[in-house]
């Protein structure tokens, strides 16, 4: 049985900690895939393709969401898993909208006006949710 530890980080600990400090102190990590070709390079984690099955990774290929999970290969390796994909999105607060009686837009132009009227945000930094690393790995039989 693998069990796993996790500690909890801001996602702005996640873009500013260096992936080589952070393997300093944790067997497994949740890595971004800009890094994927720094680790390989660098030898600063081992490429998946060692550990895990050639009929996994396949699987994981074929259901990834459109080339999240190609991002995490670097020079004919697998240096991560696609647990998850940078997608922009939009999202309303449906009773809001009820109670000022306003409609979802359908064009670029209903979305401004909206914001001319003061009911659209824009994130100027997203870093408010939170990534995961692992900090112990143990396995039993």
């Amino acid at each position: 049985m693998l069990r796993l530890h996790g500690k909890k980080r801001s996602l702005q600990a996640f873009a500013d900690e260096p992936i080589s400090e952070l393997a300093k102190r944790y067997d497994l990590l949740v890595i971004d895939h800009p890094w994927a070709g720094f680790a390989a390079q660098t030898g600063v984690i081992v490429p998946l393709d060692d550990f895990l099955s050639k009929a996994f990774l396949e699987d994981q290929a074929v259901n990834s969401v459109g080339k999240s999970h190609e991002s995490y290969s670097y020079n004919k390796h697998q240096w991560a898993l696609a647990i998850d994909a940078a997608t922009p999105v939009a999202a309303y607060r449906e009773d809001l909208f009820d109670k000022l009686n306003l409609k979802i837009p359908q064009t670029w132009e209903d979305l401004v006006s909206l914001a001319q009227k003061g009911y659209v945000v824009i994130l100027g930094i997203p870093q408010s949710s939170n990534s995961w690393v692992y900090s112990r790995v143990s396995f039993r039989a």
